[in-house]
């Protein structure tokens, strides 16, 4: 099936694309996404997600699926379906 994936500008960096269409398996999860974006971009692409940096794995960043924003936790595994639309957002902290 196949998914688009769109990223934000401090995803872009580490991408160097806007947005990719990627053909994955049936059913895949989010979590199978992010699996073979991982293994594409490396760990970087997973801390820029995730906010490791500042020591947090907590739900620092959102994800948009198919017009529906999320929190992105490791615990999140949504089912992707044919045509689906992942936004990327970058976790931001402030203070």
């Amino acid at each position: 099936m196949k998914v688009t994936v769109k990223f934000t500008p401090l995803i872009r960096v580490l991408t160097k694309t806007d947005q990719m269409i990627l053909d994955l398996p049936e059913n895949t999860k989010i979590n199978g996404l992010l699996k073979v974006l991982k293994e594409r971009y490396g760990e970087r692409l997973i801390d820029l997600l995730y906010a490791s940096e500042m020591g947090s794995h907590d739900s620092w960043a959102s994800i948009i699926i198919d017009g529906r924003t999320s929190s992105l936790t490791p615990e999140l595994d949504v089912e992707l379906k044919e045509g689906s639309v992942v936004v990327l957002l970058a976790a931001v902290g402030g203070g």
